[in-house]
């Protein structure tokens, strides 16, 4: 059964679905078979992101009310095996994705990978909140900008109380010249203002902007950012048992009770 991961965030514009896609992608290089679901009903584009050139027949509400299997709904990303997204409906309204039908396609998707992701949509509406409720873990992403940290404190508040208790940080586009002219805040003050497990820091990259515009993944790259992705996969990775150990436990165990 898979591992679920809500990637949020309290404000936009701060890289998560950036996060996201290329988080799948080195989850998927490690081995897990690793499926990323657009969670952002009617505004979906995290397919572009993920350099996805064909058509979305299945969503997410598609699955969720049964109107196609699973398996169906999961687009296998080119040139990265084990890597699926899910889209999001895009001519529907936020309000369809209950927490019932998220549920449903959820209960349908886990038995299909080690991992999925959930990009979430920004702010703290109904889509966070039920997504927050059925995932594992949280993954909450700020910027230095102080009204990012003011949210993401609040985000971290509203996953305190649905009883989320595993909570991980990662801190996008930093610009050390910034933090030198105390024009934002600093690695260590977003530490202690929020008060979560601090996982990954990424510096802004103007590389980064032009790969997503390209539907390129950034945690390609041997070096920079891509290594922080890599280092953050490996980090989720814990928690999570690839389908392929799985068997081999299974094998190792028939053996010894032979």
């Amino acid at each position: 059964m898979s591992v679920v991961i809500a990637i949020t965030s309290g404000k936009g514009g701060v890289g998560k679905t950036t996060l996201c896609a290329n988080l799948g992608y080195a989850l998927a290089q490690a081995g897990a078979k690793t499926i990323v679901i657009d969670l952002d009903t009617g505004l979906r584009n995290l397919d572009l992101h993920m350099g996805t050139d064909i058509p979305i027949i299945n969503n997410l509400m598609d699955i969720a009310e049964e109107r196609c299997e699973a398996d169906q709904a999961m687009v296998a990303i080119k040139d990265a095996p084990n890597l699926f997204l899910v889209a999001a409906a895009q001519t529907r309204s936020k309000s369809a994705l209950t927490k019932t039908k998220l549920s449903e396609a959820l209960s349908k998707l886990r038995p299909l990978a080690d991992v999925i992701l959930l990009d979430c949509p920004a702010g703290i509406d109904n889509g966070f909140i039920e997504a927050a409720t059925l995932a594992d873990r949280a993954l909450v992403v700020t910027t230095p900008d102080r009204t990012s940290v003011r949210d993401a404190d609040r985000v971290i508040g509203i996953l305190e109380a649905e009883n989320m208790h595993s909570i991980d940080l990662v801190i996008n586009m930093v610009q050390k010249k910034l933090i030198r002219k105390q024009a934002c805040m600093t690695i260590e003050e977003i530490e202690e203002a929020l008060h979560a497990n601090l996982i990954g820091v990424f510096p802004m990259e103007l590389k980064i902007a032009q790969e997503n515009n390209m539907g390129r993944f950034s945690s390609r790259r041997k070096h920079g950012s891509g290594k922080t992705f890599r280092k953050v996969a490996a980090f989720l990775m814990k928690d999570v048992v690839p389908e392929s150990k799985e068997k081999e436990s299974a094998s190792e165990e028939k053996k010894d009770n032979k």
